[in-house]
């Protein structure tokens, strides 16, 4: 009887241990999805692209950054849409006018597209082959952190969603991992 009890104690611990209750983790890497599309935008001044299903859903927020420039490292210069840009500039001196980036999104595709007066042919550094990089952050999904004044209790981090090197962080983004979509 006693090795029963104890065959029964050992099947029973190991089972339980194979059980764990992870609610209570601090999750700093979820985030449903990063692409990035190198396009031109077509004669009504948009970039229309799909998601597959089940990469978007209700809820979900997309975030899409503009690659602006680059740093002399050659490094990207990331700036999250709507972007407002004004000419003349150092690449247009003589073209007077505005240029916005703007997007929407459902869960079955996004779409930029441009607000402007002036020509999109005319500046073709702003309309031809831009970069632009996708964020899909899944609802429902908030970033947690500790906070050394909360007393050991989750508190909601904010994330500021225009500061694309600080979304990188929080939700752990890797850069060897971002494909580049057609």
């Amino acid at each position: 009887m006693k090795r029963i009890l104890l065959l029964l104690a050992i099947v029973g611990m190991t089972a339980l241990q194979g059980c764990s209750n992870d609610d209570d983790r601090v999750d700093n890497d979820t985030v449903g999805l990063v692409f990035d599309i190198n396009k031109s935008f077509n004669a009504q001044g948009e970039i229309i692209f799909p998601f597959n299903a089940g990469e978007v859903f209700s809820g979900d927020v997309v975030l899409i950054y503009w690659m602006e420039s680059t740093t002399t490292n050659g490094n990207p210069v990331w700036r999250l849409i709507p972007q407002n840009i004004y000419f003349p500039n150092n690449e247009y001196p003589s073209i007077s006018g505005y240029l916005t980036y703007n997007y929407d999104f459902t869960t079955t595709e996004a779409k930029i597209w441009t607000e402007t007066d002036i020509n999109l042919a005319s500046i073709p550094n702003y309309s031809v082959g831009q970069f632009f990089r996708v964020i899909v952050v899944p609802g429902q999904n908030p970033i947690f952190a500790r906070s050394a004044g909360s007393k050991g209790k989750t508190v909601t981090q904010t994330v500021d969603y225009k500061d694309y090197e600080a979304v990188v962080k929080a939700y752990g983004i890797k850069e060897e991992n971002i494909v580049t979509r057609k």
